[in-house]
């Protein structure tokens, strides 16, 4: 599937630097930037509070889940 290939290759890329590099800039935590698909999940697996696999599976779902939302919104606008 797309969605699996592009979270896999957004993590051969670089993901988990990324959201370390992010979290160290401290944004405050009600910042919309901390609410990207993906930061708190990475953050997560940084703080061991998550494996890989439970992040990886967590930003999937995340993004189905939007982009649901998002066919939903514009089937409603046609």
């Amino acid at each position: 599937r797309t969605l699996n290939r592009r979270i896999r290759l957004w993590f051969k890329d670089g993901a988990v630097l990324e959201v370390r590099n992010f979290n160290r800039l401290r944004v405050k935590k009600d910042n919309s930037a901390n609410k990207v698909i993906g930061v708190q999940e990475i953050g997560k697996y940084l703080s061991k509070e998550f494996d890989l696999g439970t992040a990886k599976e967590k930003i999937y779902i995340k993004t189905r889940q939007y982009a649901k939302r998002q066919t939903t919104w514009a089937r409603g606008q046609m």
